[in-house]
């Protein structure tokens, strides 16, 4: 039992426009853009880059549901700009010049399955794209958020040794999912939270938010700041103890992340300004 005392008077910062990058087309596309254009602020944009048809695209998205004001710009949050190029051809990548690669906030690869062929060839080519999008990200000093989707597991260790760690696996995830339902059912209530766009999610905030500058508090009090604002913590990021890589700590105090942060839950740390709580919140 702590008395973690009120969470400090800190308002989040008002969010800004960001540019996203979205590379590969599927049908069923229109529900993620959608829900993109819920979470961003007003007079952000949404680059596809696919070699698809740019009207092809437009009239499947439209089919599916695509809420069509983001075709127009200033009409919605997020505006949909369409580009057509081959993703695993550099020049086609380094062609986009409104923004330019190295400008995008964030970047999202999808793979994108051919029929009658292995998935692994797909992988292969989201592979392919995201080093050359992270090879012009270093050579333009501007490392940005890089996540591409893959569909066979095996994958997972081409990625590691091309020191790439921004990845989903999409199957592997369904498949785990499955597993922990089939093992305790009381989960799915759980696992129908997280995954839908109405529940919680993981976020990473600012510290302000549970701790004044300079202020020590444990991991327990920390924990119990964030339920009361309605939040699960599950771990940190604080540069000082990582060489400022920012490496997270999840679950802090466990046998897992000895070598990161060989203290205690009850460990008192000083909290201050660029550290980070990673949460499970509903925004």
């Amino acid at each position: 039992m702590v008395d973690p005392k009120d969470v400090p008077n800190f308002e989040e910062p008002e969010p800004t426009p960001v540019k996203w990058l979205l590379v590969g087309f599927r049908r069923d596309l229109d529900d993620m853009i959608n829900e993109v254009d819920k979470w961003v602020a007003p007079g952000s944009t949404l680059t596809l880059l696919s070699p698809h048809d740019e009207e092809e695209r437009i009239e499947v998205l439209m089919s599916g549901g695509l809420n069509k004001e983001m075709l127009t710009p200033g009409q919605a949050n997020c505006s949909i700009i369409f580009e057509t190029g081959n993703p695993v051809l550099l020049r086609d990548l380094e062609r986009l010049a409104n923004p330019a690669i190295q400008d995008f906030d964030a970047i999202i690869v999808l793979t994108e399955s051919e029929e009658g062929k292995p998935i692994l060839n797909s992988d292969s080519r989201t592979l392919v794209t995201a080093l050359l999008i992270r090879d012009i990200q270093k050579r333009c000093n501007s490392i940005k958020t890089l996540c591409c989707e893959i569909l066979d597991p095996r994958t997972e260790n081409l990625i590691k040794l091309a020191k790439l760690d921004d990845f989903i696996s999409t199957n592997n995830m369904v498949s785990m999912a499955l597993g922990q339902i089939a093992e305790e059912s009381d989960i799915h209530g759980l696992l129908q939270d997280i995954f839908s766009p109405e529940g919680s999610e993981m976020h990473i905030k600012d510290i302000r938010l549970y701790a004044v500058e300079g202020e020590t508090l444990n991991w327990w009090e920390i924990v119990a700041r964030a339920r009361m604002r309605g939040e699960v913590a599950m771990g940190f990021i604080k540069p000082e103890l990582t060489g400022g890589l920012g490496i997270p700590i999840l679950n802090p105090g466990n046998e897992a992340q000895k070598d990161v942060f060989p203290h205690t839950k009850n460990a008192r740390l000083v909290w201050k300004y660029g550290d980070q709580l990673i949460v499970l919140s509903e925004d």
